[in-house]
């Protein structure tokens, strides 16, 4: 994920945590739900990530 960018931002306060920042007002359904699953799947088990991906068609 490449930061900053029109739907996501960082700020010096936040440099260096475990967290997607995103301007709600700019990013769409579909662009916020692909964030969310990135995010989860960056820190989710990997055993359940993979279950995941092979249920999803990811």
């Amino acid at each position: 994920m490449r930061f900053p960018s029109a739907t996501r931002l960082t700020t010096p306060h936040f440099n260096g945590y475990p967290a997607v920042l995103v301007r709600l007002e700019r990013i769409g359904v579909a662009e916020l739900e692909e964030v969310i699953i990135d995010a989860w799947l960056a820190k989710a088990p990997k055993r359940l990530a993979a279950t995941y991906l092979a249920e999803s068609g990811r």
